[in-house]
């Protein structure tokens, strides 16, 4: 996986909302997400061992350009300060 992959989690229920979520690194025991509950963003943990041994329960079915999303509007506005 990499970060800005979204991710489907087949141990969550087809009626939980957290059943989706946004991969975003490996932090060795842990691997980091974001999942969105219908109302909230949240910050999300999955142990990395669960992901690596089950990939038939998390699978990868789309992508979002992630960092550039983020890094964008970012780098505007620290080039517009330096000017």
């Amino acid at each position: 996986m990499k970060c800005g992959d979204i991710v489907r989690n087949y141990w969550a229920g087809d009626e939980n909302p957290t059943r989706y979520f946004i991969y975003l690194k490996n932090e060795g025991k842990y691997t980091s997400a974001i999942s969105f509950d219908g109302k909230k963003l949240r910050k999300a943990q999955y142990y990395t061992n669960d992901i690596k041994k089950e990939p038939d329960k998390f699978v990868v079915v789309g992508h979002i350009d992630l960092i550039d999303y983020i890094k964008v509007p970012l780098l505007e506005l620290i080039q517009s300060d330096c000017l």
